[in-house]
């Protein structure tokens, strides 16, 4: 949701969205993907990883499941 549309309808702003980023990995080491992913987006973002309150992780494992 825009921060204009939130402030309309009176809803605390309760994140920010900065940026994200996406990544594979071999399916040998499936589960790894988010450690590296992390410090690749705060550093695009100019943050450290200290200064990130929250994450929010989603590992996509379906290629994995097909794998077996």
């Amino acid at each position: 949701m825009k921060r204009s549309l939130a402030m309309k309808r009176g809803f605390p702003i309760l994140g920010l969205f900065r940026c994200y980023a996406a990544m594979g990995v071999e399916p040998g080491v499936i589960g790894v993907g988010p450690a590296v992913t992390i410090q690749i987006t705060a550093r695009n973002a100019g943050l450290e990883v200290a200064d990130i309150d929250l994450f929010e992780i989603n590992e996509m494992l379906d290629a994995f499941q097909h794998l077996r």
